[in-house]
């Protein structure tokens, strides 16, 4: 096949380079000194290097056009290695220099960055069989739901966890979820009820966190249009990043990363009651919610209005209610065009 016929060259220039450095260098073949050829454990470690040699250059090639490869120059770093005169090849980075290596020291780092390219680029592995096979990504065969505006439900995972999804959320449950890990993602906001596992935490990615818990409840908030991902412990304990946070916290985490911890209050666990609170925040940051929570669309045509601040909870869904507290609290006319509510100057 051209697959073996490429790997073969491919390993025994590296075999050929190798022993050219090793007879220039003093530890050749041809020297009476020659460490590899008294040493039964080197000449098996010379082997295996090769050996990862040959298997890396095969994965860059299947990989070479998945995102984030490029940046490592794997492909030149590689044929550099083979092609030219050791021990030539001087910087792991564009941007940062190294050491002059021997060539023994340039293999190991290739054996290294094996690893570190095929788990890091979470694309593909190398099986025992010499198959490629899918990543071990856990989300790529993920199990996905879904709420719509306006509605609710109540999840139950394997493994008798609960998860509330509230109106407009998206989770995404990881293949092999609690055998292999209990990892789940998360876009919108969610209640979970986590059953206690001591040796395999429960993971929910979200936004710019991962929220680590071995059992506990708490809500996680993160809508594609938040500036801010949010986490609220009821009871037990959440690892949030590099946070702790207990009972009776809140901790927000913004798009830098940054982290502040609260009091959490009744308002981040209402929805679970069927209850849409509203504390002191402008209608600007309210309408996406009232948008999810009731399925509409709501237009401001006088911009002022946005900053007005409100104190509000909304138990029921009925849109016409809706309408007549938006024209209560503002005191102006307002028109309701299907699913569009429209809001005019006073």
């Amino acid at each position: 096949m051209e697959t073996d016929r490429n790997e073969n060259s491919i390993i025994e220039s590296a075999e050929e380079k190798f022993a050219t450095y090793l007879a220039e260098n003093g530890d050749g073949p041809s020297r009476s000194r020659s460490p590899w050829s008294r040493n039964p454990e080197r000449t098996a470690l010379r082997a295996d290097l090769v050996a990862k040699l040959k298997l890396f250059k095969y994965v860059l090639g299947t990989i070479s056009r998945s995102p984030g490869i490029s940046q490592f120059n794997a492909h030149r770093w590689a044929d550099r290695i083979i092609a030219e005169e050791p021990p030539s090849y001087r910087y792991l980075h564009p941007n940062r220099a190294y050491k002059r290596l021997s060539y023994l020291g340039n293999i190991t780092l290739l054996a290294i960055a094996l690893t570190f390219v095929v788990l890091g680029s979470g694309y593909w592995i190398y099986n025992s069989n010499g198959e490629q096979s899918a990543t071990t990504d856990p989300f790529l065969a993920a199990t996905t739901y879904a709420t719509a505006k306006g509605e609710q439900s109540l999840i139950t995972l394997p493994d008798g966890s609960t998860v509330l999804l509230n109106v407009d959320s998206k989770l995404e449950v990881s293949s092999g979820f609690d055998k292999d890990n209990r990892d789940i993602r998360l876009n919108g906001e969610a209640l979970f009820n986590v059953v206690h596992r001591s040796v395999n935490p429960f993971t929910v990615n979200a936004g710019k966190t991962v929220s680590k818990v071995m059992g506990t409840t708490f809500t996680v908030r993160h809508y594609s249009t938040d500036s801010i991902t949010s986490v609220a412990v009821r009871n037990g304990k959440v690892a949030v990043n590099d946070v702790v946070v207990t009972p009776n916290q809140l901790l927000t985490v913004n798009k830098d990363r940054q982290s502040y911890v609260s009091i959490a209050s009744d308002a981040q666990f209402a929805f679970a009651d069927g209850v849409l609170t509203i504390e002191d925040i402008p209608l600007s940051h309210v309408i996406p919610s009232l948008n999810r929570w009731y399925d509409v669309e709501i237009v401001v045509v006088d911009t002022a209005m946005m900053n007005q601040r409100l104190n509000a909870a909304f138990k029921s869904r009925s849109r016409s209610e809706l309408v007549e507290f938006l024209g209560f609290v503002f005191s102006t006319r307002i028109e309701q065009n299907g699913k569009t509510i429209t809001l005019y100057p006073r």
